[in-house]
């Protein structure tokens, strides 16, 4: 789900499946449009892709996300479980086409208790569209066995 205190002007949704030949669940990406304050549109999407110990599935369904974000002209921010650590291949793969709001020295998102591994990120596109502010982690262990993400970005 994606809520948003901004005018949503459009809603698509994309479903990820598993590479052909391979096992795992049929994940997704939802996209909305968003208008912001002074009148300047946005895609905004959220993802969870394949949790899977191989990472074949993780890796084609970046390659669709990439697919569907290449044919939008707005900036573009996605934010998710991308199950896959910064030195993986499908992070590899997507930080050709995004930049992420934490590159370096970023915060662990999981587990909630003592946090070991970050797999959780905020991107966006094109390069240069944003300059990223803040990035933070909450300590909240209620709601899911992921910290939350927080991240401000200034849209330039």
């Amino acid at each position: 789900a994606i809520l948003s205190r901004f005018p949503i002007l459009d809603t698509m949704h994309f479903e990820l499946p598993p590479q052909d030949g391979f096992s795992g669940e049929v994940r997704s990406v939802g996209i909305i449009k968003v208008k912001l304050p002074g009148k300047k549109d946005i895609h905004f999407a959220s993802t969870h892709l394949d949790a899977t110990k191989d990472e074949t599935n993780r890796l084609w369904q970046a390659k669709k996300i990439i697919e569907v974000v290449e044919s939008l002209q707005l900036p573009f921010i996605i934010a998710g479980d991308f199950n896959a650590r910064p030195d993986s291949k499908t992070i590899a793969l997507l930080d050709q086409y995004f930049t992420r709001s934490c590159i370096n020295n970023c915060q662990p998102t999981i587990p909630t208790v003592n946090p070991k591994s970050t797999i959780d990120y905020i991107m966006y596109r094109p390069a240069g569209s944003f300059e990223t502010l803040s990035v933070q982690t909450i300590n909240e262990t209620y709601a899911s066995d992921h910290l939350p993400v927080i991240v401000e970005f200034k849209i330039k």
